[in-house]
């Protein structure tokens, strides 16, 4: 017998309606008792059709009508209504009206279909015969609307009315809606609402019976889409009862793991357990569930192929009303896909787009890494800095695409030079660095040194154009030069420029005599600057004659460092660091400048054309780069 049914089949019994009407009519003759005895059938007809009516009625609105026109036909009533009671999360309460007489109300007040206006019918004001039937729960008979001790309360545009019976409709001491009548030939009194009372009881049971119904009706169909979307979720869907024995998996499970549903049902999820995690992090997964009834994490799962595979899963525990744990669910998604992306964007950030070596952020940690651990296994390391010697001049006689063919196959020779437990890094530029792990002192360090120069030193064959470099490389050794990452790189540096200062193309090993060195390497290119920006250089010109003519053809340009003290510093000290830090180019620029003025005012004066050079080649190819630069 469906549940819904429960409430009406004990209503005769619990209100007594067949009993109680016979009896009274028994103790009663003649002609009232004719006329009560008619009445009271009329009574037992009604309560006994709404529980006919209402177990083959799928019109629930039309179950209420007819139950309004039996309130009415009782009570002799012209107009009425029935209405639920409706409990707001914000604690007010609103009546939803399911019957009401037609002609003369006024739709604003009540609407079948939705809730009442909060200005039509204030059920939280005192001053309302609704809110009172509501806060006493008891009828309210007023026969005299506007003379009645708390007010009417009803809006100005509400109908008129002479008289007025408003009950609670109440299962046990909770108030479920309430009934109104209104307009009764001769008024309302006790009698009349102690007469509808097993009508009232009837009322009662059928709303919460249909409330109980709806309730239903929305349960079943939650289960409906839930069922749905455990069918058609991407998400794979894991219900175990409450030891951890399958029971149900969706579709997207059976397609993420490879089992089938028959291969799972009865099974522990261990089945899909990788060797991935230990047992601490499985211990910490648990003590969550217990602790708050859910987990949510990456974890790493075995196909059935297999194949182990990263998922983000939310395993939730469900407790049945006396709090006891009857299943759990656990939610998944393959997050293979944003893994792979997660390692290339993290693959991106730390390697050279260009050669595929770990860029300059990747060796500084790898370097701090690895000596973290030869500090504890006491073996040397080497630190190794080099510059492909005459690839700036390649870069930009042949373009950009060339050098950047040369930098990747120069990588590549570069790692076929060392062991596969050692770090190759390019730094940017044509700048390469090494990490030679437990090496034997440095005799392992230089022959790997000389192995990279002759690898080096063969030719490149790129687009049709072959191409000479060579390598000037600067070697630093852990712990004798120093023990920590800085350190270390800043020796190797230093030790390379030394190497670069000697003629290029060979390798130095830091000594401790480079750090004065590099001092005042630091303090020259300072100079320089200050040099430049105060105009502390000049140009002297000295004349090319033709010996055999006297004739004057031009003069060199020879460029002079004046300090403010007068001191000269000639060339030769500082033109070959300026070369190296680039500054070479600055000057270049401020010589062709000067050089060109000078011409300039010769003419002028009336010295005729002459042409202005230098013998030094290196500064003539570097004044011609500034021009090309500034122009």
């Amino acid at each position: 017998m469906a549940d819904w049914l429960l409430p009406l089949l004990a209503l005769l019994a619990l209100t007594g309606v067949a009993t109680g009407l016979c009896c009274r009519a028994a103790s009663i003759s003649g002609k009232k008792a004719k006329q009560e005895l008619q009445q009271n059938q009329m009574m037992l007809k009604a309560t006994t059709r709404a529980l006919s009516v209402f177990t083959g009625q799928t019109d629930r609105l039309a179950l209420f009508g007819q139950m309004l026109e039996d309130f009415r036909s009782l009570s002799q009533s012209e107009q009425g209504f029935i209405g639920v009671i409706l409990n707001r999360p914000d604690g007010k309460r609103h009546i939803r009206a399911v019957a009401m007489t037609k002609g003369g109300w006024n739709e604003v007040v009540f609407s079948t279909d939705g809730e009442c206006q909060e200005e039509a019918v204030a059920l939280n004001s005192p001053d309302s015969l609704l809110a009172n039937v509501l806060r006493t729960g008891e009828a309210v008979i007023a026969n005299d609307p506007a003379a009645y001790a708390q007010g009417c309360g009803l809006p100005g545009d509400h109908f008129q009315f002479n008289n007025f019976l408003g009950f609670p409709l109440k299962l046990g001491h909770e108030l479920v809606g309430i009934v109104g009548l209104f307009n009764r030939v001769g008024g309302y009194d006790d009698a009349i609402a102690g007469y509808l009372e097993p009508m009232q009881q009837a009322c009662a049971n059928v709303v919460v019976a249909d409330r109980n119904n709806q309730s239903r009706q929305v349960a079943e169909e939650n289960k409906l889409l839930a069922g749905k979307v455990f069918e058609n979720s991407l998400e794979g869907i894991l219900v175990t009862d409450q030891h951890g024995n399958i029971q149900s998996v969706n579709p997207a499970f059976c397609q993420i793991t490879g089992y089938s549903e028959a291969e799972v049902i009865g099974e522990n999820p261990r089945i899909l357990k990788s060797e991935h995690h230990n047992v601490a992090y499985y211990e910490q997964m648990w003590a969550s569930i217990v602790e708050t009834g859910k987990w949510q994490g990456e974890l790493w799962n075995r196909r059935k192929s297999g194949d182990t595979f990263p998922i983000w899963q939310t395993i939730s525990s469900i407790k049945d009303d006396d709090g006891k744990i009857i299943h759990y669910v656990a939610i998944f998604f393959d997050i293979t896909q944003r893994k792979l992306a997660d390692e290339q964007l993290a693959h991106q950030a730390q390697h050279d787009a260009l050669t595929g070596l770990p860029n300059r952020m990747l060796f500084d940690s790898l370097l701090r890494q690895i000596l973290k651990e030869e500090q504890r296994s006491h073996q040397q390391t080497a630190v190794v800095f080099m510059d492909l010697d005459r690839f700036k001049d390649i870069n930009d006689t042949l373009g950009h695409p060339v050098g950047d063919m040369l930098l990747q196959e120069a990588s590549q020779r570069l790692r076929k030079c060392i062991r596969d437990s050692d770090v190759l890094a390019r730094m940017g530029g044509d700048e390469f660095t090494l990490i030679l792990l437990d090496v034997n002192g440095i005799n392992d360090v230089a022959y790997i040194a000389e192995k990279i120069i002759r690898s080096l030193n063969k030719p490149f064959f790129l687009q049709g154009n072959e191409c000479h470099v060579g390598a000037s490389i600067g070697i630093s050794m852990y712990p004798t030069d120093g023990q920590s990452a800085e350190v270390l790189i800043k020796c190797a540096d230093t030790a390379m420029y030394r190497a670069k200062e000697t003629g290029r193309n060979k390798y130095h090993f830091f000594t401790a005599s480079m750090g004065a060195d590099l001092m005042l390497r630091v303090q020259m290119k300072k100079a320089i600057d200050e040099a430049i920006k105060n105009s502390e250089f000049q140009l002297y010109y000295q004349p090319i004659i033709n010996l055999a003519s006297g004739h004057c053809g031009g003069a060199e340009a020879l460029i002079r460092w004046v300090l403010p003290n007068n001191e000269l510093i000639m060339p030769d000290a500082f033109l070959p660091l300026a070369e190296e830090t680039g500054q070479i180019i600055e000057i270049g620029v401020w010589v062709l400048q000067e050089a060109c003025h000078q011409l300039k005012a010769w003419q002028v004066a009336g010295f005729g054309h002459h042409s202005l050079g230098n013998q030094s080649l290196c500064q003539t190819i570097r004044v011609e780069y500034a021009c090309r630069t500034a122009c």
